[in-house]
Order: C-alpha cells, then sequence, then structure tokens
C-alpha cells in the first residue's frame, strides 16, 4: 500500500493485536480468562497485525514472560526475537508496539533491556530529525533505517488509549464500546489505540472466543461501511488492537478503511499545550563515616507518597522498591537533610521512589550509587495540560513523562472571569483528577480568558498548590 508511505501514523488505520503474548497460558483453564491470541507473535505479524500490545512480568527463575492477570507460558524474548525475525525477512514492513512491564517489576530495568534486545530495529526521537512518532511517516522510518516504534505502555505524550476512561473495564457490551468510541474525542498530534478485548466476567457464555465474535458482529458491519454505516468509512481511527487477529476478517476490514481518506469525524482537536519542567536532586555525602543524604526540588508539589530508601551494595535496587528491603528510609518530606546513621560506604543504593497511582506500586524515578566521598544525582520531569476545543466544548487532558504522579493531583476549570485564587482548595468550577483525565470533557463551553490549573499537594497535609497555569 504504497501510497501510505507519506502519511502520518497518526493518520493511517493500523491492525493490532490485543495482548499479542497471551497465545500459550501456563494453564489450560486461564484460556476462558485471559488468553486474547493463539498463534505467535511472528505468525500474528505474518498474518498482518502490524500493532502489538505486549504485557510482562518477571518470574521467580528471573526471565521476563508474557502476563495478563495470569501467567502465560511465552517469554518476552521469545516474543522480541519474531519481531526482529519478521522485519529482517520484511524489509519494507513497519511494526508498533506499547510495552508494558508489571508493576510488582522493575520497570526501568525491564524496559532497558526489551529495548536492548530490538535495538537495531527500534527508532528514536534522534532517528526522525525532531518528528514525533505521531507525526513519522513510514517513509521516515524506512529512510532512517528504524522500522520497530517501540513505546513504553500508556506513554501519554505518544499514544493515548480509549479504554482509559473506563469503558473497558465497565462492561463486557459490545455495544457500549461503540457508542463510547463514537463520544470520544481525539487530538491532531497523538497517535491513539482502540482496544477492542472485552474483560471477563465470570459469565459461562463470556469467555474466549465468545467474546471475540460479539465485537466481530458488532464492529466489522461498521469498518466496512455495509447498509446504515457507510460514514463509518469516513471516521477517524488508527490503531485497533482485536482479539485473535487471525479471525473473522479484521485483518481486511481495517486495512481497507485506509481507502477512504480523508476522514471527517470525530475531529481532531488541534491542543493548547502549557509545560512545566521540576528537577529532584539527591546528594549523599561521607560526614565521619556515616552517610547523610540531602534532598531537594523545585517543584511546589511532592511526589506522591515519595520516600528515600537506602540499599545495601549487595544485592543493590530492588526490583520492586519496598522499603522493608532497605537498610534504612525516610518519608522524602522529612529527609531534606538526613542523618541515616548507617556506616558510608562506596556502592551503597540511594533511591527516590514514589507512587504512580494513589494506591501504589511505588517506582523510583532517581537513583545514585555512593562513589566519592560526595555523590551528586538530579533527574527531570515534564508535566503538560493540554486544552482542546471541540466544536465549542472544552476538553482538558494532563500527561507526564514522570513515572510517578503528583500528590494528589486532579485538574481545574475556574470560573469565566475569576483570577487564578491563590488558595485553589474548593474554587473551582469543574475539577477532575489527573490520573482520569484522558481525555476529559469538561461539560463547559470553551471560552477565550478562562482560567485552567493543575494542582497538587507540597504534602498529605498542607494546601494546594497551582503547579500549572493556563489562560485559554
Amino acid at each position: 500500500m504504497s501510497f501510505l508511505d507519506d502519511r502520518p501514523l497518526r493518520d493511517i488505520v493500523i491492525p493490532g493485536s490485543h495482548d499479542a503474548g497471551t497465545y500459550v497460558m501456563e494453564r489450560r483453564v486461564d484460556n476462558n480468562s485471559s488468553q486474547c491470541q493463539e498463534i505467535s507473535v511472528l505468525e500474528q505479524l505474518e498474518a498482518g497485525a502490524r500493532y502489538l500490545d505486549l504485557r510482562a512480568c518477571r518470574a521467580r527463575d528471573g526471565e521476563y514472560w508474557m502476563y495478563h492477570g495470569v501467567w502465560t507460558h511465552v517469554r518476552l524474548a521469545d516474543v522480541l526475537t519474531d519481531i526482529r525475525s519478521f522485519l529482517d525477512q520484511n524489509t519494507g514492513e513497519i511494526v508498533i508496539a506499547t510495552l508494558l512491564i508489571d508493576a510488582d517489576d522493575n520497570i526501568d530495568a525491564g524496559w532497558q533491556w526489551a529495548c536492548d534486545q530490538v535495538k537495531d530495529h527500534m527508532a528514536t526521537p534522534s532517528d526522525l530529525s525532531g518528528k514525533s512518532f505521531a507525526d513519522a511517516t513510514p517513509s521516515d522510518l524506512r529512510s532512517a533505517g528504524k522500522r520497530l516504534v517501540l513505546l513504553r505502555f500508556g506513554a501519554p505524550s505518544q499514544v493515548a488509549c480509549m479504554d482509559r476512561e473506563g469503558v473497558y473495564a465497565g462492561t463486557h457490551a459490545p455495544e457500549d464500546y461503540v457508542a463510547a468510541l463514537e463520544n470520544y474525542r481525539i487530538w491532531s498530534d497523538k497517535m491513539w489505540i482502540l482496544h477492542l478485548g472485552i474483560p471477563y466476567k465470570g459469565d459461562i457464555h463470556n469467555t474466549m472466543p465468545t467474546r471475540s465474535e460479539w465485537n466481530a458482529n458488532a464492529f466489522l458491519p461498521r469498518f466496512r461501511g455495509e447498509g446504515q454505516y457507510a460514514s463509518w468509512l469516513r471516521r477517524r481511527l488508527n490503531i485497533i488492537a482485536v482479539d485473535f487477529i487471525q479471525r473473522f476478517g479484521w485483518v481486511d476490514a481495517i486495512v481497507n478503511l485506509n481507502h477512504h481518506h480523508p476522514k471527517q469525524t470525530p475531529t481532531a482537536m488541534v491542543p493548547q499545550v502549557h509545560t512545566s519542567r521540576f528537577t529532584w536532586t539527591l546528594r549523599a555525602t561521607n560526614e565521619n563515616g556515616v552517610l547523610h543524604i540531602e534532598s531537594g526540588t523545585d517543584a511546589p508539589f511532592r511526589a506522591q507518597q515519595g520516600q528515600i530508601h537506602v540499599y545495601s551494595p549487595q544485592p543493590g535496587f530492588p526490583a520492586d522498591p519496598d522499603r522493608r528491603q532497605t537498610q534504612a528510609w525516610a518519608w522524602d518530606n522529612d529527609a531534606r537533610r538526613w542523618n541515616t546513621g548507617l556506616p558510608w560506604a562506596p556502592g551503597m543504593c540511594v533511591a527516590w521512589v514514589a507512587e504512580k497511582s494513589p494506591n501504589g506500586p511505588y517506582a523510583p524515578f532517581l537513583k545514585l550509587v555512593t562513589a566519592d566521598a560526595v555523590t551528586l544525582a538530579e533527574a527531570t520531569y515534564t508535566w503538560n495540560l493540554r486544552i482542546g476545543n471541540d466544536n465549542g466544548d472544552l476538553f482538558l487532558e494532563g500527561d507526564s513523562d514522570a513515572p510517578f504522579r503528583a500528590q494528589a493531583g486532579h485538574l481545574h476549570v475556574y470560573p469565566l472571569h475569576s483570577p487564578f485564587p491563590d488558595d485553589p482548595a474548593d474554587k473551582a468550577e469543574r475539577w477532575k483528577w489527573d490520573n482520569e483525565a484522558h481525555p476529559w470533557n469538561v461539560g463547559l463551553k470553551w471560552s477565550r480568558g478562562r482560567k485552567l490549573g493543575w494542582v497538587a499537594q507540597k504534602s498529605p497535609n498542607e494546601a494546594f498548590t497551582i503547579f500549572l497555569k493556563a489562560t485559554i
């Protein structure tokens, strides 16, 4: 399909495999609840999948295995080998994948290990002359000699995922997916994923492959533009991830949508983006043979439930940052200048950790290994507040590259013509938790001059502060 060579990835309709690594479950009983594919990843690619939803966890044997709430009998290493083999054998093809390393594991180490396995094929932003992956074309990727776009699962700056709005978890009725899709709004600068995987609810009739048949019966007539669904041929879609990719005619129906261009609905919202960046620092010193730690940040908020952990040189940083494994730990707001009481030694591992969501798990976002009498480390993260106008309706979204959440963060929309409040508590006309606003239909009209804010707490018991302000 050479006519797609110069079309941005965000404007191509791409067939994909939902939970691509679940084609062999560890236990047969899990086939009904968790199996979403039945052929290998190489075979899925050969069948036409060009997006792979990959989810893995490190097991007790130290290997990364594909995981979907329960274990599969598929190693991540074998999946990555399949991807390499397909790209080696098909030199014009492009593959997009998202990778989730289960939250109970060392996310950074697992991600880096996976990237190392596919580094000869994996594109980076520097390969694309400053273009985002959403704006890159197949020709761009081929010219760069890098034909794999591998993204961390849920990377909000690159790709949006419709099931984050709660449809996936809240229903197993395909008509609810259809209604949600018809109401969903998209950004002009992001790829986005429609996951058509219906969750298992324990109903004996709600099993695989029955659930995928329900979706096929609901969506394929629309994707083919049959009868009353002719307008769906002009509906703006991007990545469509399905169960049992080789069944039902999914690939042909999805790929054929690319012949109907340009798309008409929904309108892709051009975001007004406001950005703030903040830096966190750690300083470890040897003071008379005792380890002292100083921590600091220019952020006006706390990382969610932040803690400072100290681990022994061996075994070093744990896969799961649990304070019970530390030699010493402290809440970060008590560790601005902290005498750990531990004898200083080279190789001691210090981590600043925080929660990605209100109930965990913890993830490290700044690490330091003692070497000299004074050892320094820092990390900088970005927060983006995105404002959209869809036919006069106001939409908001907050995203960040930080592996943690701002303490009790939420988005505020203040009354029209009112200034930014000094104390934002109870001043918003509308508000929403930041981890639920993807994107958020505020329920108000887009109005020039209206004030918006991303707010969080400096500590659990302190007042909220606006750390990112925007005016429409």
